[in-house]
């Protein structure tokens, strides 16, 4: 048997014990006793307490945000994404994760600004351009229809490497009310 036991003291606190037993047999095979051993983990199980409740709620902010979140490997190649991007993209998960943003979903004309804010960051560490602050660029919908998104872009861990976090922004209506207003001034 291996498992691991929870017990409750008194004081309420729960400790958890790793425990390993193992029958003592005689050279008939019949049972003489039991050999255990067991050691405290309480510790390792309370930091995946924590661990599952922290990635629970990092998923509740993922799916629950009204703007795009996605991740990008080093590459620039999306790795997830909530349901906000998929909203905002007019696309589905399929036609999302595997792919690089900016082939797939930065307008022509700023993909060299973007890729380049990337490589200067594996290349010498630096933040750059897109890196630690919002910027306005110009995207395209999965269906090609061109929009303004504000996107904030900031390094983070990813699968051994480092990786990129996305916010991501439609204010295409927004730029259209402000031209609006400039015209009519």
């Amino acid at each position: 048997m291996n498992d691991v036991e929870v017990n409750q003291p008194a004081d309420g606190r729960k400790t958890y014990v790793q425990v390993i037993k193992m029958p003592i047999l005689d050279a008939d095979g019949k049972v003489l006793g039991i050999q255990a051993i067991f050691w405290d983990v309480t510790a390792r199980m309370e930091a995946e307490d924590q661990l599952r409740e922290s990635e629970s709620r990092k998923r509740a902010i993922l799916e629950t945000a009204m703007d795009g979140i996605f991740f990008l490997d080093e590459r620039g190649v999306i790795t997830e994404a909530n349901g906000a991007t998929f909203e905002s993209l007019r696309c589905r998960q399929a036609d999302v994760i595997g792919r690089e943003f900016a082939e797939t979903f930065v307008a022509p004309d700023s993909r060299a600004r973007f890729r380049e804010g990337l490589a200067r960051y594996f290349g010498k560490g630096e933040i750059g351009s897109i890196l630690g602050r919002r910027i306005e660029i110009g995207l395209r919908r999965g269906n090609g229809e061109q929009f303004v998104a504000e996107i904030a872009t900031q390094p983070v861990p990813l699968g051994g490497s480092v990786g990129f976090a996305m916010f991501l922004r439609d204010i295409s209506d927004r730029k259209r009310m402000e031209e609006a207003l400039r015209e009519s001034e």
